[in-house]
């Protein structure tokens, strides 16, 4: 059955088993650029810009704690991102996550319980710097 929605969030309950060392949820040979979605977040950065919306991005936690640096999705998000001068704050490899399967619904998906420690963390962050 499908878990209820409130307000855009989603619980997700269970936790991901652990994974062996060599396992990568973002295998970059499979990581392909997905030039619809480069044109959308493209237009997204165009009408926050013509609006004065101030956008900071995030970029969750990654249960391996892997390099998404390598992956070249990711190099042009943050690319994008520097070129508008958008923050990122990145928590893929933060080690509050890292390989702590009991905070993992799946691979890259928090559950209830790392939602709401990830949530803390990126609250303290953000009102750091909107100080």
């Amino acid at each position: 059955a499908p878990q209820p929605d409130e307000k855009g969030y989603v619980r997700l309950v269970g936790e991901i088993p652990p994974l062996p060392e060599d396992v990568r949820v973002y295998p970059a040979e499979q990581m392909k650029i997905d030039s619809v979605a480069i044109s959308a977040f493209e237009q997204f950065l165009s009408v926050t810009k013509e609006k004065d919306i101030n956008l900071i991005l995030v970029a969750s936690p990654v249960v391996t704690g892997e390099d998404v640096d390598a992956l070249q999705a990711y190099q042009l998000l943050k690319q994008k991102a520097a070129f508008a001068g958008i923050p990122l704050l990145d928590y893929s490899k933060d080690p509050t996550f890292t390989r702590q399967y009991q905070l993992f619904h799946d691979g890259n998906h928090l559950n209830e319980d790392g939602a709401a420690i990830f949530s803390k963390k990126v609250s303290q962050d953000l009102k750091k710097m909107l100080k």
